[in-house]
C-alpha cells in the first residue's frame, strides 16, 4: 500500500481545503418527519432518511473511512469522513489550531456531538451554504458535511439537525492503546506488536526473523544506514481484524516508522516503504508507480516479476498505462510496477535509480526527463518491448 509523506499527517483531506468543496444543493422540501435508516461502522452510528440510496463506502489508509449518502436525484447529500491522526495527539485544541489561520469567509462555532466538543463551520460560496461538523474522538478526526442553497437553508435545517443529533460514537479502539494491550517482541530495528489470539503468537520469533532479514537486505541494498527509532509493526489477524479499528491493511506511515499489516502479508513491502523514505531524509519522487513498484520489487517473496507481467499481458491482451493516477486503475499495478522498477535498475543501474527516487523537487514526468533523459512513456514502451523476450 501507499505510504504517507507529511510531517504532521492527518489521514483525511485537509479541513481547510474541504471547506471549499461543495455538493449539489438540497431541495426546498421539509423532510423533518420522514423515516430513517441506521448506518453503523467500527467508529460511529448515524441515521439517514430511508428514501435515500444505500451509502457508498470508500476505505483508504490515507483518507480514512469516507461515506456518501444521497437521494436518487442527488438533491440532498451527506458526506462523513473519519480518519486517523498520525502521530496521535490528545490535544483538545487540535482541530481549533488546525482551523486557525484559515482565511476563508467562514463562521466557526463550538458544537457538541454525542457529548464531544467539536466545531460547526459554515461558509457561503456562489450562493451555496456549506456546513461542516468537525470533531475529534481518541485518535480520529470526524467530519460531517452538508451543502445546500443558502436561500434554502431554513427548509433543510431541521433534517440536518436530526441527522447530526443521531450521530453516536461506537467503542472503537485507539491505535495507541494497542502498544499497551498487545504483546511486544523487540529487535534492534523492529518493534512487533501482536494480540494474544494472533496466528503468530506461538511462532513470533520465526515470524520476526523473516522481517529482520528483510530489513537487513533492503537497508543494505538501498544503502540506508538506519539511525532512527525501530520500525513499529502492528500485526493483525486479517483485513477484517484491521477494519474493526478502522484500518484498511496493509500500509506504512513511513515518516513515523509505523507498519500496519496482516500476519500473512509479504515481509518486505511495508518495511521497504519505511526504509526508502530515508534514502534522502524524506525526499522522494511523487510517483505511485515508482514508490509501489520499488516496495513490491523488494517484498522478499522471490517473485519473477518480468515473467509474471509478460504472462499477464499475454493473457489479458491490454496495453499498460501506469503514469500518474493510471497506476491505481490496474488490478495488476503492483506487479507491473515491480517489473518496471526492476527494468530501470537492471538497464540503467541502481545508482541512477536511487538518485531518481530520492528527490521530491520534480514531478513524475520532469524526473524521468532529468534522470533518464527520456519521457516516462518512452521508458514504459522500452520496458514493454523488453518483456516480449520472456
Amino acid at each position: 500500500m501507499r505510504c504517507t509523506r507529511s510531517k504532521k499527517y492527518i489521514c483525511i483531506v485537509s479541513l481547510i481545503v474541504l471547506i471549499s468543496l461543495l455538493f449539489a444543493g438540497c431541495e426546498t422540501k421539509d423532510e423533518e418527519k420522514i423515516q430513517f435508516k441506521t448506518y453503523s461502522n467500527a467508529q460511529y452510528t448515524i441515521q439517514y432518511p430511508s428514501s435515500w440510496l444505500e451509502p457508498e463506502v470508500t476505505q483508504d489508509p490515507y483518507n480514512g473511512n469516507n461515506v456518501d449518502f444521497s437521494k436518487a436525484d442527488d438533491q440532498f447529500a451527506l458526506n462523513i469522513m473519519a480518519g486517523r491522526i498520525y502521530p496521535y495527539t490528545d490535544s483538545k485544541d487540535y482541530i481549533k489550531e488546525t482551523l486557525e489561520g484559515n482565511e476563508e469567509d467562514v463562521d466557526v462555532e463550538e458544537y457538541i456531538i454525542d457529548g464531544n466538543k467539536g466545531y460547526e463551520i459554515k461558509g457561503v460560496e456562489n450562493d451555496e451554504l456549506t456546513i461542516f461538523y468537525v470533531f475529534q474522538e481518541k485518535d480520529m478526526i470526524f467530519q460531517i458535511r452538508f451543502v445546500c442553497q443558502a436561500n434554502d437553508y431554513n427548509n433543510c435545517k431541521d433534517s440536518i439537525e436530526q441527522i447530526v443529533k443521531s450521530f453516536e460514537f461506537n467503542d472503537f479502539e485507539a491505535l495507541t492503546s494497542l502498544k499497551d494491550k498487545w504483546n511486544k517482541y523487540s529487535t534492534e530495528n523492529l518493534e512487533i506488536y501482536y494480540p494474544d489470539n494472533s496466528d503468530v503468537y506461538e511462532s513470533i520469533e520465526e515470524w520476526a526473523q523473516v522481517r529482520i532479514e528483510a530489513f537487513d537486505y533492503i537497508s543494505k541494498y538501498l544503502d540506508v544506514e538506519w539511525e532512527y527509532e525501530p520500525i513499529k509493526v502492528f500485526v493483525f489477524n486479517s483485513k477484517e481484524h484491521g477494519r474493526q479499528v478502522g484500518l484498511e491493511l496493509g500500509f506504512a506511515v513511513s515518516v513515523f516508522g509505523e507498519v500496519y499489516t496482516e500476519d500473512t502479508q509479504s515481509p518486505g513491502h511495508e518495511i521497504a516503504h519505511c526504509i526508502s523514505y530515508w534514502m534522502n531524509n524524506g525526499e522522494r519522487i511523487d510517483s505511485d508507480l515508482v514508490n509501489e513498484g520499488l516496495a513490491t520489487y523488494l517484498n522478499m517473496m522471490g517473485t519473477d516479476n518480468h515473467s509474471l507481467t509478460a504472462n499477464i499481458l499475454e493473457e489479458k491482451n491490454y496495453s499498460i498505462e501506469l503514469l500518474g493516477n493510471d497506476f491505481w486503475e490496474h488490478e495488476d499495478g503492483y506487479t507491473f510496477g515491480a517489473s518496471f522498477v526492476q527494468y530501470l535498475i537492471d538497464e540503467y543501474s541502481l545508482e541512477v535509480f536511487k538518485d531518481f527516487f530520492a528527490q521530491n523537487k520534480y514531478n513524475e514526468e520532469d524526473s524521468f526527463r532529468k534522470f533518464y533523459d527520456k519521457e516516462g512513456i518512452m521508458l514504459v514502451n522500452e520496458w514493454m518491448e523488453y518483456l516480449k523476450t520472456y
